[in-house]
């Protein structure tokens, strides 16, 4: 029960010093969590918010973070922090194209590559397969920050 509290409380405030948030002004944090965790973590929820200075808005199987949240996995657990009040907006903006803008070329060049038969009949099946593993791994980051991207772009207007 301590390892899956002190997971939490470590993970929420590793979001925070990566954000550079003060760490005495209070996040708004939503926990979705196993229902075996969740029946763990319940009782605990006041130490966690007294630990890591947050207020548990959610603590569920199924939560619905805010906008522009920041999100890390810990204890089996997804934690979202909702940040979009403490960052600057139009800078997280920016971030976030120049982020995609690199992630666009990656995935083209992979693909590129991917697409080329020569190096697909001539590379070793473990070098191809990597190549493809990687793309997904693009492809992936690519959505989930799209995503971020769009719900920020909503924020400012």
């Amino acid at each position: 029960q301590f390892v899956s509290f002190f997971e939490i409380v470590r993970a929420i405030r590793e979001i925070r010093s990566r954000q550079n948030n003060p760490p005495r002004k209070s996040v708004d944090v939503s926990i979705c969590a196993p229902r075996d965790k969740e029946v763990l973590l319940t009782p605990m929820k006041s130490a966690i918010e007294a630990m890591a200075v947050c207020n548990v808005v959610a603590l569920a199987n199924e939560v619905t973070p805010a906008a522009g949240s920041a999100e890390i996995s810990a204890a089996d657990c997804d934690i979202f922090i909702d940040l979009a009040d403490l960052i600057d907006v139009d800078a997280e903006i920016t971030r976030l194209r120049r982020e995609l803008d690199k992630l666009d070329k990656a995935i083209k060049t992979k693909q590129g590559k991917l697409s080329n038969d020569k190096f697909v009949s001539h590379a070793p099946p473990a070098i191809v397969q990597k190549e493809k593993e990687q793309l997904a791994e693009f492809e992936e980051t690519r959505e989930k920050q799209g995503v971020i991207l769009k719900e920020l772009q909503a924020r400012e207007k």
